[in-house]
């Protein structure tokens, strides 16, 4: 720093850039002139009122709680957010001239573009002339500028950054061998990120880059919401527990009091004020008009309400109506599916990649009359298959699922198989090599989509069966594994079910013979679900009925049945001896109420013919 030049700053004769440390609200404005040109808004000053007291405290060497460590920017699109971080790296560097941050972004290259504006800053004639050290890159024995990459900065102070995309991953991100002092999560996430991507990112952030920091590490996460199965609104909401422990910040919307028409063909904003100058209804209004109002609504104002219309299956929550095998396994006893409960099979035939048309198999059952909670519906198990699948991979695999070829001892509660129409050289392989006697489902693209939806309902006002804890019940639920609930990762998670149910969506569709347009369920990555259709265009398995031995077991009570036999001799004398003079009672009224069913068909009841 060049302690005895003079700057004049605000009517104030500044000595050094340290007078203007203590106070953000002066460094800022003094070292980035062309970004700070206007006012602050209210979450603007909250962020920085933090961070300038993490800074203070790491200064001053002060312990910083856990709970303050990590700072979720939830802005608008346009809100500052990437400014503001970017300058949180440099601030790092000029106070307390240490440090190392990490900077993740989705992709390799939007990091290193972050940083690309950070370098540009740090050789700004400001930050050159407080900070030289700060401004100028760390230079080698012989002279080479080697702490001046494309995806890493070093400075001649001693500070560094380095640039990761969440596409390439913590080992082609290791650029020094330091723990850092702070990790910036920005532009994590986008608009068409797929169900795997988001859940690779998560991964990636959770297993590869929050690993790397100590345990007093400063976490920046800066991000719009962008759509609801994004990282960091899975965060916000609980779907995945990471990050648990941060300042709570709420999520700052573009505009407040929002209103928009729709009016001579467009959605116009009619209400609304900014929640920051630098923001403007000018910038808000072309948005609207370039993106839509769904992608206004989102990327603006964190509302993903509109999302949910077109929806194919909008009844689908993830947290009514998905339950792990242990909660399962609660209920009924037992972790597997009883070998007497009704099931089916529907398989929709696909040869291109998971990424695209993958097979996909469903099995499905029905809770027997005989169980605690009857009637019930499951999808209790799902198969996948990628790219030019063979049809025998695919018949060993369902063989395997359901125990063997049907008609088995243990397999005699199959009934139906069911499969794509226009598979009919797989399905006579399967039917004739495999013993699995696969029929041909309807066509139709909308079969079975009612019924799915009408399985779904869910009565708010009812507890949960599977969890005590959770109001709503439904008549279907899905199971996956245990460590799967949360984050699905393949099969046993139902992981290609629950990406394709949340956005599956309703295109229209001209009918060419008379120049109607229908709604139809969009043909691209629907195959879990058509695998469900096959099914259910068909109604789900019957609920496998109680035995006549099984009814007259319930006539008796409780105590009294066979699975409640005391172990104790003594006890067990009594219980049989209860149990034969309460089961001759019962069996004179069974014979009485046959004598009656007689009499009331015409027969002769105690009389005698004329």
């Amino acid at each position: 720093m060049q302690a005895f030049e003079k700057f004049l700053f605000g009517g104030q004769v500044i000595l050094d850039a340290s007078e203007s440390e203590g106070k953000w609200e002066d460094w800022l404005p003094r070292m980035g002139p062309d970004t700070f040109t206007g006012e602050f808004a209210l979450h603007h000053a909250d962020f920085w009122d933090w961070y300038w007291g993490m800074l203070q405290a790491r200064k001053a060497r002060r312990k910083i709680g856990a709970d303050d460590l990590v700072y979720p920017a939830v802005w608008p699109r346009g809100g500052g957010k990437s400014s503001a971080v970017e300058w949180a790296c440099i601030a790092e560097g000029a106070l307390l001239n240490k440090g190392y941050v990490l900077y993740l972004s989705g992709t390799q290259a939007l990091a290193e573009g972050h940083l690309q504006a950070i370098k540009n800053r740090l050789e700004s004639s400001e930050i050159s002339k407080w900070y030289p050290g700060l401004g100028n890159p760390k230079v080698g024995k012989f002279g080479q500028k080697f702490g001046w990459r494309q995806n890493m900065l070093i400075t001649e102070g001693g500070w560094g950054i380095a640039a990761l995309g969440a596409d390439v991953g913590i080992r082609g991100g290791k650029l020094i061998d330091v723990r850092p002092t702070m990790i910036v999560v920005d532009d994590l996430d986008d608009l068409h990120d797929s169900f795997q991507l988001v859940q690779r990112k998560i991964e990636v952030l959770t297993r590869s880059v929050l690993p790397t920091g100590t345990g007093q590490t400063i976490v920046l996460f800066a991000q719009n919401l962008i759509h609801r199965h994004s990282v960091l609104n899975q965060m916000l909401t609980g779907k995945v527990r990471i990050l648990s422990r941060r300042r709570i910040t709420a999520p700052v919307k573009a505009l407040e009091g929002l209103e928009i028409e729709f009016s001579n063909g467009r959605d116009r904003i009619t209400a609304g004020r900014p929640t920051w100058s630098g923001l403007s209804l000018v910038a808000c209004q072309k948005f609207l008009d370039d993106s839509g109002k769904d992608a206004f609504l989102a990327e603006y104002q964190h509302d993903f309400a509109a999302s949910l219309e077109g929806l194919v299956i909008p009844e689908f929550d993830e947290r009514i109506h998905l339950i792990t095998w242990s909660e399962f396994q609660a209920i009924y006893g037992i972790r597997t599916i009883p070998a007497h409960w009704k099931k089916d099979v529907g398989l929709d035939w696909g040869s291109s990649g998971y990424e695209a048309h993958p097979t996909a198999v469903s099995f499905f059952t029905t809770s027997g009359e005989d169980s605690v909670l009857p009637g019930v519906h499951f999808l209790y198990k799902g198969l996948t298959f990628g790219t030019s699948v063979l049809v025998d991979h695919v018949g060993e695999a369902i063989q395997e699922a359901i125990g063997g070829k049907v008609g088995s001892e243990s397999e005699r509660a199959y009934r139906r198989f069911r499969m794509s129409h226009e598979a009919r050289s797989e399905r006579d392989t399967l039917r004739i090599k495999y013993g699995i006697p696969f029929q041909a489902a309807s066509a139709g693209k909308r079969d079975g989509i009612a019924q799915i939806r009408h399985y779904l309902q869910v009565d708010p006002n009812m507890l949960h069966p599977f969890k005590p804890d959770v109001w709503g019940k439904s008549f279907f639920y899905w199971i996956v594994e245990d460590d799967q609930l949360e984050v699905a990762k393949d099969d046993a998670g139902l992981s290609r079910w629950r990406e394709e149910i949340i956005d599956w969506r309703w295109i229209p569709q001209e009918i060419h013979d008379t120049g109607i347009t229908r709604e139809m369920p969009v043909k691209f990555r629907d195959d879990a679900m058509d695998s469900m259709r096959m099914i259910t265009q068909k109604w789900m398995p019957n609920m496998t009925p109680i035995t006549g031995e099984q009814k007259k077991e319930l006539e008796f009570p409780e105590a009294l049945r066979k699975v409640n036999l005391p172990d104790d001799p003594l006890q067990r004398e009594s219980w049989e001896q209860g149990r034969w003079l309460v089961g001759a009672r019962l069996a004179k009224r069974r014979e009485l109420l046959e004598l009656q069913k007689v009499a009331k068909r015409g027969g002769y009841f105690g009389t005698s013919s004329s």
